[in-house]
């Protein structure tokens, strides 16, 4: 019996699961930023005020964020 194209690739690690995946964590990390970087191991302080730019620059400044790693991720959402 043939697999149609949704089954074949509907399973786990398949590319449909992972589309979800990402927009799962996108949605999650606009809900709530600092929850989202949290669970991440990744702190802001608690009473952090800034948009995503300053979310940025805190992880940066704070040597969570290396600036090769805001690169590469910088590229990837290009």
């Amino acid at each position: 019996m043939l697999n149609n194209p949704y089954n074949m690739y509907n399973q786990n690690g398949s590319p449909f699961n992972n589309i979800s995946n990402m927009m799962d964590q996108m949605n999650a990390l606009r809900s709530n930023p600092i929850q989202f970087l949290a669970k991440r191991k990744l702190n802001l302080p608690p009473n952090f005020q800034g948009g995503p730019r300053d979310i940025v620059q805190y992880l940066l400044n704070s040597g969570q964020m290396s600036q090769d790693q805001f690169n590469r991720l910088q590229s990837f959402l290009r």
